[in-house]
């Protein structure tokens, strides 16, 4: 990795000198665009493995660098007792609360992946110790799943949508109970089902297959990504869970790398670590993530 830094550092350096210096901000991303273009196999569609490796390693610089507060933000909420019934308030109506830490036995290993470990008789894998916490803010909830094995880290940021549950409360007042099956009508549903469908979830009786998890969609599975009883929004660690924001892994030699960025942009990603990067600098300004440095700089 030092190599391929000090690599990237030289790159920048070729293309800024062959930049216009007064436009190179405007130019440097036509040359990266070029880049990729030379690489596309398809010219009927855009899939490129190149730009799609580069988006997927590219966030997960990003999130390796904010990786230590958000384990110190969950370590602190604990130390400092904030729950689900003591929150904490790091902003206007923003809340972030851990959930208890689970420990849940390790799946078995197939046979022929032990010796790819050093398992050679009946030994077992460490249990999964998951921690999590919640970020509530006005617009958008968050579940964040950490889980350190083997001396590294992964990160899984799930969005959970309000509990229809809610509905049914006598303390709920929104723009909905105003509404019956005596008086709603056609154009009513058309106009509140988008309304609805942005802030409460799915997840109720006779729905099998939620598209919105609510945040007990969350805690009924295990909590642990990728596992067989993690439930729909962990169950893949990817892309293919309900609620995907962002899931993050460093394989062991490897870049770090966020999965399905390029199915799924960088808007939900980009809003949720400004959101829990807030909360970072509220409770451990310590470790609170900044802009960092342009590597010509240095």
């Amino acid at each position: 990795m030092t190599e391929l830094k000090t690599l990237a550092a030289s790159l920048r350096v070729a293309m800024e000198a062959g930049c216009c210096e007064q436009f190179s901000l405007l130019e440097r991303p036509v040359v990266l665009a070029e880049l990729f273009e030379l690489k596309r196999r398809d010219k009927a569609a855009l899939r490129n493995l190149e730009l799609e490796s580069t988006m997927a390693n590219y966030v997960g610089l990003a999130v390796q660098g904010v990786l230590a507060g958000y384990v110190a933000l969950y370590d602190k909420l604990v130390a400092e007792g904030h729950d689900a019934s003591n929150s904490f308030e790091f902003g206007n109506d923003a809340y972030c609360y851990f959930i208890p830490h689970r420990e849940v036995e390790a799946e078995e290993v197939p046979a022929g992946a032990k010796g790819l470990l050093g398992l050679i008789g009946g030994e077992k894998l460490p249990p999964h110790v998951v921690k999590a916490f919640v970020v509530e803010t006005q617009s958008t909830n968050w579940v964040v799943v950490l889980e350190e094995r083997f001396g590294r880290h992964t990160l899984h940021i799930r969005q959970f949508w309000d509990d229809p549950a809610l509905l049914d409360s006598p303390d709920y007042h929104g723009t909905f109970d105003q509404y019956t099956g005596s008086n709603l009508s056609i154009k009513d549903v058309l106009r509140l089902a988008a309304e609805a469908a942005d802030r409460f979830s799915d997840d109720m009786p006779g729905v099998n297959y939620p598209k919105r998890p609510c945040l007990n969609t969350f805690l009924r599975g295990s909590l642990v990504p990728g596992h067989k009883d993690a439930g729909i929004g962990l169950r893949y660690a990817d892309g293919r869970d309900k609620g995907y924001v962002l899931s993050y892994e460093q394989p062991y030699g490897d870049c770090p790398a966020v999965k399905d960025v390029h199915w799924f942009g960088f808007h939900r990603i980009s809003h949720a670590m400004e959101r829990i990067g807030f909360a970072v600098s509220m409770l451990v300004p310590e470790l609170a993530p900044d802009g960092g440095a342009d590597l010509l700089d240095d």
